[in-house]
């Protein structure tokens, strides 16, 4: 089992959500069939949510800002903010 964080569309909302499942595949075949437009998927092994928008960010340093808020900010961490 494997854990995903799922940026999506549900009901006009953009959402972010962490979930377990065997695959990349069959995560999001559940998520379509929940009727969720899929914005980003990513392992969850080698990711974290940023800690200002809740974004999918790369690293495991969970200090570390998603490219958007990077490019709005111009850091690189949330400790600098």
């Amino acid at each position: 089992m494997k854990t995903f964080y799922v940026v999506g569309v549900f009901n006009d909302r953009e959402c972010v959500w962490k979930y377990d499942c065997e695959s990349e595949e069959l995560c999001i075949a559940n998520f379509e069939l929940m009727g969720v437009d899929i914005i980003e998927i990513a392992d969850a092994k080698h990711t974290h949510l940023c800690p200002y928008c809740s974004g999918i960010a790369n690293g495991t340093d969970h200090d570390l800002l998603c490219d958007d808020c990077r490019s709005v900010f111009g850091h690189y961490f949330y400790s600098e903010l």
